[in-house]
């Protein structure tokens, strides 16, 4: 048998060249999911969570912070009363909020190593649950805009992170203001169905 340069391929050749066909046949279901994860099916898209807490100020004595599920504090937001709001980032990627006791915050440690600082911080506590960042939706339906409201609650036995309603805006103006039922899961929206 000749390969394309015009040479003799031997069968020893042909057997590896089989297997290496037969592995790869083997493994693409395997990578299938990572392949198409990224990709949008046709008529979607994609709309990102924005989230606000809406009781920071019953936790005066905590700093509140959200943070990325996949990188960690490298990606960090403090949420305070001036900027009670994250949203955006990688569609794949989820939020977790953690949050400290603000006396043993140590603002310069943080902002030099904030993989390190959260890693080595005895005292940070961390929500069990994680938020999503984005969410596809059909096309045809114009949503805008997903405003999800949170709130935490930071205690000696966790961080409790609870959504309590989501606002979808619409492109014709239109608004739907629904409360997150029992088990925390995000609605989606009316129009979806």
């Amino acid at each position: 048998m000749l390969n394309e340069q015009g040479t003799i391929v031997g069968n020893g050749e042909i057997m590896r060249l089989a297997a290496l066909i037969g592995l790869l046949a083997l493994s693409w279901p395997l990578l299938m999911p990572s392949v198409t994860a990224d990709l949008l099916v046709p008529g979607t898209t994609y709309v990102s969570y924005q989230y606000r807490v809406t009781n920071l100020d019953e936790h005066p004595d905590y700093l509140i912070m959200a943070t990325s599920e996949i990188w960690g504090c490298e990606y960090v937001t403090i949420i305070n009363q001036s900027n009670p709001g994250f949203g955006g980032g990688y569609k794949l990627d989820g939020f977790v909020i953690v949050a400290q006791p603000a006396a043993s915050f140590d603002p310069q440690a943080f902002w030099d190593n904030r993989t390190g600082y959260c890693a080595s911080s005895s005292d940070l506590i961390r929500s069990d649950m994680a938020l999503p960042v984005a969410f596809s939706v059909n096309k045809s339906i114009g949503l805008e805009r997903a405003q999800v409201f949170l709130k935490v609650d930071p205690g000696r036995d966790g961080l409790a992170v609870t959504p309590t309603r989501v606002v979808y805006s619409y492109e014709d103006g239109e608004q739907e203001d629904l409360p997150v039922g029992e088990g925390q899961q995000i609605p989606a929206p009316g129009r979806a169905d």
